[in-house]
């Protein structure tokens, strides 16, 4: 948007004056990367969002429950927007979603679901505390969600390292590194591949649990908040270190 592009423009010259002054710069993505090379930065370690590790669950139970509870939670703004999510829910009898967040996008979500006389089916909130959110997740069977931006949001890496199937959709242009293997289901940002990756997960059982396995080793891998707070403590105790 104009005023968070006019924002941008003013903080520039802070940004770079603190970049390259900084001892160490933590991008929480690889995406970061080629902004942090275009000004001069190579003086950097991707180190990812260390999460709430207290209070996630993992998801050992893969039974559908009925009806089949999706939930997508994100920024509701533009290129976060899960208008064919919420399309999709409409060619799929008994199921529900449950729509987590806010933004520029919400009013209209909320008149798409009155269009479609899906009241009874989309459930919004607004927000859920965090230590909620993640206690809760793995009762819900998919994580499905529309991301359009070069990196991964804490909420996927949420869903991932609770072990809920992911369905997200390809992003335009550069792919998302992080999101690149078979522990998410990827498809283009239409109803018609939302409604097929979610028809096929709701029907085949056995593909369902290994997706949702494959997500957790994968994240537990990648960005377990135990492995990710330890680099952080390594790194801050090389820089307090005496000259």
């Amino acid at each position: 948007p104009l005023r968070e592009r006019f924002f941008s423009f003013l903080l520039s010259s802070t940004k770079q004056y603190g970049l390259q002054r900084a001892d160490i710069v933590l991008p929480v993505y690889q995406s970061i990367i080629p902004y942090l090379k275009r000004r001069g930065i190579e003086n950097y370690e991707v180190v990812y969002n260390f999460l709430n590790e207290t209070y996630f669950r993992k998801k050992e139970d893969f039974h559908l429950h009925s009806p089949v509870r999706i939930i997508s939670v994100g920024r509701q703004i533009v290129g976060k927007e899960p208008h064919n999510i919420i399309r999709a829910i409409d060619r799929l009898p008994n199921t529900t979603l449950l729509l987590v967040g806010d933004g520029s996008h919400h009013a209209d979500l909320r008149n798409l679901v009155e269009e479609l006389d899906l009241r009874d089916r989309v459930e919004f909130q607004k927000s859920i505390p965090n230590n909620e959110l993640c206690s809760i997740l793995p009762e819900f069977d998919i994580f499905a969600v529309h991301l359009q931006y070069a990196g991964i949001s804490k909420t996927i890496l949420e869903a991932l390292l609770t072990g809920l199937p992911v369905v997200i959709n390809r992003r335009l242009g550069e792919p998302v590194p992080e999101l690149e293997g078979d522990f998410v289901l990827k498809v283009n940002n239409t109803v018609e591949e939302y409604a097929a990756a979610l028809k096929r997960l709701i029907e085949d059982d056995g593909y369902r649990e290994q997706l949702g396995r494959r997500a957790y080793e994968h994240a537990q891998e990648h960005w377990s908040p135990k492995k990710m707070e330890a680099r952080v403590v390594e790194i801050y105790r090389k820089l307090m270190k005496p000259a």
